[in-house]
């Protein structure tokens, strides 16, 4: 496993990489469609945790 798929990123840094609107990606992992943590207030989101369908080839 690479370092980039096992950091951790926020939703604002996984929006631009996949090219769609933060809100698009906090939503999602408040519906549990993207696995995320919750710390405080913030999402923390694992590349490589990402369902398929969200991860680059």
């Amino acid at each position: 496993m690479g370092v980039l798929r096992s950091a951790v990123f926020s939703p604002t840094e996984v929006a631009r990489l996949y090219g769609v609107s933060p809100a698009t990606i906090r939503r999602q992992c408040q519906r549990g469609e993207i696995p995320a943590v919750k710390q405080g207030q913030r999402w923390q989101i694992r590349l490589d945790q990402l369902p398929r369908e969200h991860r680059q080839p």
